[in-house]
């Protein structure tokens, strides 16, 4: 048994000095080691981007439609900010037609009719066929509809103020004001099909 201890370990032996002189096989390199990378990122900078308006613009309807959500989550019937404008239009101009409403609301037609049928399952509004146009229809609010945008609107005021807070009413009346000549100017140049240089 000593003797054949004493001949195990000699070919240990000899297997190691072996491996040591040996050189590695083309294609099996150690692959490199890893570079560890930090976990928290360098905080990114919007540079250039904060001063374009377009994207503020989105960010600004991201916020809204957001905090919408956020203030009429736990509503049984919910509904979009959209088609609480189309409520609120139809409120405005009782038997407004489809098509219409996706002019005042610059929607195309396919998006309108979802949002439409959205608030006709809720019960919100009803349609009626126009008398000299059997095509079209007239849409009008339910008596649960005004129940519903009365208390929308009371919900959009908390809504709207608690994002308008940081201005004066003031500068809330002057931002509704540049926004609204952003918009006809937009509508007139797309719908020549212009851009100002």
């Amino acid at each position: 048994m000593a003797g054949s201890r004493s001949v195990s370990a000699s070919h240990s032996a000899e297997r190691k000095r072996h491996s040591k002189g040996r050189r590695a096989r083309p294609g099996r390199t150690r692959p490199p080691a890893t570079k560890t990378v930090p976990d928290i990122a360098p905080q990114a900078r919007l540079g250039r981007l904060s001063g374009q308006v377009g994207y503020l613009l989105r960010r600004a309807s991201n916020v809204f439609t957001t905090h919408w959500s956020l203030q009429f989550g736990n509503e049984e019937a919910a509904i979009t900010p959209v088609q609480c404008g189309m409520m609120m239009l139809v409120d405005e101009n009782p038997g407004l037609t489809q098509i219409e409403l996706a002019r005042l609301l610059k929607i195309e037609g396919s998006t309108l009719w979802q949002l439409v049928d959205r608030l006709l399952a809720l019960g919100f509004i009803v349609r009626r066929r126009v008398r000299n146009d059997r095509r079209a229809f007239a849409i009008h609010l339910s008596p649960e509809g005004r129940k519903a945008l009365r208390r929308f609107e009371r919900g959009l005021r908390l809504h709207q103020d608690a994002l308008l807070s940081c201005l004066s009413a003031k500068e809330r009346a002057a931002l509704s004001a540049m926004l609204l000549r952003v918009i006809e100017t937009g509508d007139a140049l797309n719908a020549k099909g212009e851009t100002r240089s």
